[in-house]
This record gives C-alpha cells, structure tokens and sequence, in this order.
C-alpha cells in the first residue's frame, strides 16, 4: 500500500516568499529614506558647482577689466559710453558673452543689456557714468585706489524688467529696494569681484544697508 507523501519544503517556499516580499518593502523605504536625504544634498552641491562656476566667469572678467586699465593708463570704463561696460570688455577682449549669464540664474531672459545681464558694475565710485544713472562721478582710476583688494568692482546683481531696476549697474549710494541690488542666489550672498581682482563671496549683511561694509562700495583710503 502506497502512503501519499506531502511535500513540506512547498511551505517553507510560501514563508520564504512571504519573508522576500517583506524584506522587499523594507529595502525600497529604505531607498526612499535615503533618497529623500540625499536630494537636498545633491542640490547644495549642485548649487555650489554653479557658484564655483559663476566665480570663474567673474575671474575672466576681472582679466578682460585688467586688459582695459593697461589699454587706458589705469582707468576703468565708463558704464554706458561710448558703450556698455560689459559689450566693451566682450568685444574688445573677452569674446564670450557667457561670462557675463550666471549659472545659477535661470529666470532672466538673458542678452547683452542693461536688464538682461547677471552681473553689476559699482559704477557709483568707479564709472563716470555718461548717461542720467551717474552724470556727475569722476572715472576712477586704479592707482588712486590705497586698498583694491578691497574695493568691489562686478558682483551678482538683481535688477529686474522696469524703470531704473537695471542689472548691470549695482551701488550702495542709491541702493533702494527693487532697484540696482547685489543679488544674494549664491548661499544668501553674492560673488564679487575686487579691484585688484581676486573674487569671493560676500554675504548679504556685507553688502545690503544698513549693515554693509561701506569699504566694498568705496575706498574711505583715497
């Protein structure tokens, strides 16, 4: 007489199917935690590339502006005329207007205007501005400045489309709430530019009034 043998491995194979979904799940929340911790960080570096980045093209532009002050005995270019700053130092120097687009900039329609670049000239101290911005400020020579590397020259700036909220163009003298603003998208501050043309980031109490440091906009040494 025969015996129908069971087959008990086949219920061991249901729990250890049961046991693999389970350790399934536990390995995709797992993932998903890790995911969601690892995304803001991904983004912060992301946005520090971005803020390395924009710091070179200020670096390239502090050679175009250094290529100008040995073409005119020292002197930095007026903001407007006879051309603006920056289409000057691309056109006769730099030749790359992408210098002139941040990378973490991503709203603003970009050309070569006063509305449509991410960066600002201190025009205040250092252009003799021919237009009605700054018609009666001396150019500024660089030898007359007693402390460069303190004297901001370029940084981001926040202008917006409108009456006088240019981008190009950045002052602490006129400084207003829309209009002619350091911008601060890089870490609550901005990349600047100095005279005697390294580059760093500034926070946004260094260089927003009440609080700045008034040295940046001008050289209380000359």
């Amino acid at each position: 007489m025969k015996h129908q043998q069971t087959k008990p491995e086949d219920g061991r194979m249901k729990q250890n199917r049961i046991f693999t979904l389970i350790e399934l799940l536990v390995v995709i929340a797992v993932i998903a935690i890790l995911v969601s911790l690892l995304l803001p960080a991904l983004g912060k570096a992301r946005e520090m590339g971005k803020q390395i980045s924009c710091a070179s093209q200020l670096s390239q532009q502090g050679l175009g502006f250094q290529m100008y002050l040995d073409d005119y005995n020292s002197y930095f270019p007026n903001i407007d005329a006879p051309e603006i700053w920056m289409i000057n130092l691309n056109d006769h120097y730099l030749h790359n207007q992408s210098l002139f687009k941040c990378p973490s900039e991503n709203e603003k329609n970009f050309e070569m205007s006063r509305h449509g670049v991410s960066y600002g000239y201190n025009y205040r101290y250092l252009s003799n501005a021919d237009s009605s911005l700054a018609p009666s400020y001396p150019q500024m020579k660089l030898t007359f400045i007693k402390n460069p590397a303190n004297v901001l020259v370029v940084c981001d700036s926040d202008g917006q489309e409108g009456s006088g909220n240019y981008s190009y163009a950045v002052c602490f003298y006129c400084y207003s709430a829309t209009a002619r603003r350091a911008s601060t998208r890089h870490n609550r501050g901005s990349n600047v530019l100095f005279a005697d043309n390294h580059v760093k980031h500034a926070r946004k109490s260094e260089l927003d009034p009440p609080s700045a440091n008034d040295d940046y906009w001008h050289d209380p040494q000359r």
